[in-house]
């Protein structure tokens, strides 16, 4: 929106960004998870249902987090 804005100034009137982003909320880091280790991922598909070792080699391939 402010580089639309920006590209027609002498059309629009003049926009005060300052207190347009200090309305705005703030940004939140969603991932705050990790890659997991080789390690990690061994001692997981050691589980003797073959079913989790599915799920944790296609979480791991596609990138899909826990919370997905």
């Amino acid at each position: 929106m402010k580089t639309f804005c920006d590209a027609y100034v002498g059309d629009l009137p003049p926009i005060n960004w300052k207190r347009i982003s200090k309305s705005m909320p703030r940004f939140k880091p969603y991932s705050s998870d990790r890659i997991p280790t080789l390690e990690e991922i061994r001692r997981l598909c050691e589980y003797l249902d073959r079913r989790i070792k599915a799920i944790i080699y296609t979480m791991v391939s596609s990138g899909i987090r826990i919370g997905a």
